[in-house]
């Protein structure tokens, strides 16, 4: 999906409102039975989506249980730390950093499990920062899951 694309989601009612942000953690069983399943399957596992626009369609949700509304979405960056040897190239492969969470990098650090050896594609450079605790050098980028 190149960045700034759209697509169709579907969100928990109490949440559908712009500028929500969530991040896609896939599938579940439940949704084998659900007439919604394609909306749901175009959208990348780990991925970082944001609601742009709300849709008058309400419907139920199997996995939540709940009513769901449907809504636009555009993926956006994700914003990480990756030691920063990794930082060179344009793609990499993501693994869990561990981090305190009382550090002030801790939101860059730790990310869903959905992410755990996916593919992302740096789409910039942030900033460079030195890890409190082991002193290793990280690169904060912004990068989007690879299809």
């Amino acid at each position: 999906m190149p960045l700034g694309a759209q697509r169709i989601a579907i969100v928990e009612r109490s949440l559908a409102r712009k500028g929500f942000r969530y991040y896609h953690l896939g599938l579940s069983d439940k949704c084998d039975e659900c007439e919604y399943k394609s909306v749901c399957s175009r959208l990348k596992e780990g991925s970082l989506y944001e609601v742009i626009d709300i849709r008058d369609k309400i419907l139920r949700c199997l996995l939540i249980e709940e009513e769901a509304v449907v809504v636009r979405v555009t993926e956006i960056p994700i914003e990480i730390a990756i030691p920063q040897k990794k930082s060179f190239g344009t793609v990499f492969t993501y693994s869990s950093v561990k981090c305190d969470p009382s550090c002030q990098y801790y939101r860059y650090c730790v990310k869903p499990r959905s992410l755990e050896g996916k593919k992302l594609r740096i789409v910039e450079r942030v900033k460079t920062i030195t890890c409190p605790k082991t002193n290793e050098i990280f690169t904060i980028v912004r990068a989007l899951v690879e299809e």
